[in-house]
């Protein structure tokens, strides 16, 4: 048998596995589904390098040659669209045919409609290309999210608050609304990039026009969240208080969310107005938030990766705000798969945030969080009703729980307001009386 056959078997092979729906082809599924959305997002020459990755190549001439010639089943001396269809199958399973298209067309630099070993080696060495929106090919920021080293205790810098005027006459003549507040966070975040600005003002626009995000409450979502995407009914962004770092976190209970039931509207309202509430001061916003996720039962209904990929929009380009880690506690090996996808499909600087950690050894406590103000599905104690958790006991009905975490949200929206209040006080709404050339 030919090696063409052999892979169009093995193809074949794997769409009878696929619908067949065992445990371990569903997990596969949803590695390939996130692969795929992956290579879609990455563009053209970093999809073709990502493709090829898992060939380990040598990037000598003889070691591109060698695996050049792998992929030219026919011995043309031309990588075909075909061929290299088949190989991303071989590796990925069967991928959506733009993703090779945009792949073909970023290597066949003279536009013969094939690949010669030429373009196959140049489009190997080739570093990312930077987008007209100042991103690499890869979606990396060039500058947006790189933490600095002013104070977070400290006073609007100079450099701050030209930013936040670059980024208000940017947003004037584009007609988006923006708080005082949002401008602040933006600055911080974009580090005064005001088409990267720009971008996160029309997403969240976009946002409340297509989701009808003014329709709801957000104390209505938040409830609505907890009783629909939770077994428990409660257990969805829970607030902390603090993390060691100084700052401010919310914990998850990922092994009781059922992505299937989220209703986006309720989310997106839910979560925006818990990173609102998460960054009611210069302090906070400058520090940034951590997340804090349970992941000891999380199973294949708890999983799925476009669901991720959606809530990733969010905090990846999306609202300005900085994350400052996410934890996953006591992961499972469906985690793992589920986070390597996952990670291939953002920033290189978000992939750093993420940190895996243990209930077991007492690791998460020393590290990350002291264990009293933890939820109970973290092993804490919720911390009462004073400054830190986001509930009682955990002999707590979810509906409680629920009640006490939207209070103690509430405390933060009323401090995020006051925060707004001087702002305007000392600036004018929008920043309007804020002069560049008195700064």
């Amino acid at each position: 048998m030919s090696k063409v056959s052999r892979e169009n078997v093995a193809l074949v092979a794997w769409e009878a596995l696929r619908e067949a729906g065992t445990p371990f082809v569903r997990l596969l599924r949803a590695a390939n589904d996130a692969l795929e959305a992956t290579l879609k997002a990455l563009g053209g020459k970093a999809a073709f390098q990502q493709a090829f990755a898992s060939m380990s190549i040598d990037k000598s001439d003889e070691g591109l040659a060698k695996a050049f010639k792998k992929v030219d089943v026919d011995s043309s001396g031309y990588i075909s669209a075909a061929e290299i269809s088949a190989h991303v199958a071989s590796v990925y399973g069967p991928m959506d045919e733009s993703i090779t298209t945009k792949m073909l067309k970023a290597a066949d630099t003279d536009g013969d409609g094939e690949i010669s070993l030429d373009e196959f080696k140049t489009v190997m060495r080739a570093g990312p290309d930077v987008k007209a929106d100042g991103t690499l090919e890869d979606g990396t920021p060039l500058q947006e999210d790189v933490e600095d080293a002013v104070d977070a205790d400290a006073p609007l810098t100079k450099q701050e608050l030209e930013w936040i005027v670059a980024i208000r006459d940017a947003a004037a003549t584009q007609s988006l609304p923006c708080t005082n507040v949002e401008l602040v966070q933006l600055a911080i975040v974009t580090k005064g990039d005001t088409a990267k600005a720009l971008s996160r003002l029309k997403k969240m626009a976009a946002w409340k026009k297509d989701l009808g995000l003014d329709e709801i409450t957000f104390a209505d979502a938040f409830r609505k969240v907890n009783a629909t995407v939770t077994t428990s009914g409660y257990g969805y962004l829970t607030p902390y208080g603090r993390a060691q770092s100084g700052s401010t976190a919310l914990c998850a209970w990922y092994s009781e969310f059922l992505p299937a039931e989220t209703e986006y509207q309720s989310a997106f309202k839910a979560i925006i107005g818990v990173f609102e509430a998460c960054t009611s001061s210069l302090a906070d916003a400058r520090r940034g938030i951590c997340i804090i996720a349970e992941c000891s039962g999380v199973g294949y209904s708890n999983v799925s990766l476009r669901t991720e990929l959606k809530f990733a929009s969010l905090y990846v380009g999306g609202y300005p705000v900085r994350i400052e880690r996410i934890v996953l506690v006591d992961v499972t090996m469906l985690v793992r798969v589920v986070l390597k996808a996952l990670k291939r499909a953002l920033p290189a600087k978000m992939r750093s945030k993420f940190r895996l950690s243990s209930t077991a050894n007492d690791e998460l406590y020393e590290q990350h969080a002291g264990r009293d103000e933890l939820p109970d599905y973290l092993g804490g104690g919720y911390g009462g009703d004073g400054g830190g958790g986001g509930g009682g006991g955990s002999g707590d009905s979810g509906a409680l729980h629920v009640e006490k975490a939207l209070a103690y949200w509430s405390q933060l929206h009323k401090a995020r307001a006051a925060w707004e209040a001087e702002l305007v006080k000392a600036y004018g709404v929008g920043f309007k009386e804020l002069n560049a050339g008195a700064i």
